[in-house]
């Protein structure tokens, strides 16, 4: 009889700090294929590589222009990846997403219709290939369906009022 084994390898990665890569507090992380992107209170999103801890790059910037991205109540911004990708996905002041790339490019802007009543800030979202798949967690009317799919090249939303889960009898 033959076993698996299972490893798991740590590796721990002191971040470099200098005026330009602090992070401050409460700290959120994403771990990509060769960088860590952080946000923290009060500053932008920051990337630094996955090896070495090296400082990269800021992304983009909080502010209230077109490119701008908001901060949240405790002055954090919210911000999803696109792992596929590599476009990471970044709460505006609006009901709207910035999207930048690993080289810290502004890529495009999503604006969410008004006629769609989902807060992205007070959302759970995935996404992958262009295609934002969330649970709108305070939705608590019958107006609209707590889950939707945003597609990102057409700038559709679809809302699934009826979703029928696969299940396997016992």
């Amino acid at each position: 009889r033959r076993q698996r084994q299972m490893c798991i390898r740590d590796r721990y990665v002191a971040l470099e700090t200098n005026d330009s890569s602090l992070v401050g507090e409460m700290p959120d992380m994403r771990v990509l294929e060769h960088a860590i992107l952080v946000s923290s209170v009060n500053q932008c999103l920051k990337l630094f590589d996955r090896s070495t801890g090296k400082f990269i790059r800021d992304i983009g910037h909080v502010g209230t222009d077109p490119q701008g991205y908001a901060k949240d109540a405790w002055g954090k911004v919210n911000y999803w990846v696109d792992y596929d990708q590599n476009i990471i996905y970044v709460l505006g002041w609006g009901n709207d997403l910035i999207l930048y790339d690993l080289a810290g490019n502004y890529k495009d802007r999503i604006c969410i219709d008004d006629n769609v009543r989902y807060n992205l800030q007070q959302s759970y979202l995935y996404v992958t290939y262009g295609k934002l798949w969330g649970h709108n967690k305070l939705d608590i009317s019958n107006r609209t369906s707590p889950l939707f799919c945003i597609d990102e090249n057409s700038n559709h939303t679809v809302s699934y009022t009826h979703l029928t889960l696969p299940t396997k009898r016992i």
